[in-house]
């Protein structure tokens, strides 16, 4: 529906996603649940169930999931279930859009209705930290993309600087089959990136 008329869908709820495991021969997927900026509610999907559902020989994996509250948990909860039941993967995509509402004053980022407030060009208190542990089971795993931060809609007014960082790369690099990580390098912390020059 129109969101400027106030009245929404229902959020997208597992029942929503059961004829997915109908699909017993896929291969390729691709799920897209929007970047809702004003309603909170718009995902209700608990990942673990979802994706427990999905068909083991799925080889190439890519979702684009707008979280409103429990960012941090949410994404973590995604990634991990991803690593659990999809073990054959050869190409994985994750795009997450943190939507709650920025408002950019003068000098500073503030999160609406919270004390919540960053001086601009300072990091963001909403930044993600990936942590590559949860990618260690992905033995097949060829290609990596990741990106976290404000939503699309957003960024055409505002950049925040809402971002992510790469923690244990050393985890991700050395997975036995990865050739090709679409992530900047400015996203991985020096000492990974360091150790990885030693080895």
């Amino acid at each position: 529906k129109n969101p400027d008329s106030g009245e929404f869908d229902k959020p997208y709820e597992n029942e929503d996603f059961s004829f997915l495991s109908d699909l017993v021969n896929i291969k390729d997927l691709e799920l897209n649940f929007g970047n809702s900026y004003i309603h909170e509610n718009y995902i209700n999907i608990d990942f673990d169930k979802l994706l427990k559902n999905l068909p083991e020989n799925i080889e190439k994996f890519e979702i684009n999931v707008g979280f409103f509250d429990q960012v941090y948990d949410q994404t973590n909860s995604l990634i991990i279930a991803i690593s659990k039941y999809l073990k054959n993967l050869k190409k994985l995509n994750i795009n997450i859009h943190n939507t709650k509402e920025i408002i950019e004053k003068k000098s500073v980022y503030e999160i609406k209705n919270t004390d919540i407030q960053w001086r601009k060009g300072q990091h963001s208190p909403l930044n993600y930290f990936l942590d590559c542990n949860f990618l260690k089971d992905l033995k097949l795993l060829e290609e990596f993309t990741f990106d976290f931060g404000d939503t699309h809609y957003y960024k055409k007014n505002h950049n925040s600087e809402t971002t992510f960082i790469i923690k244990n790369a050393l985890i991700l690099l050395n997975l036995p089959n990865i050739k090709k990580i679409k992530i900047d390098n400015e996203k991985f912390e020096d000492k990974d990136l360091r150790s990885e020059e030693h080895t």
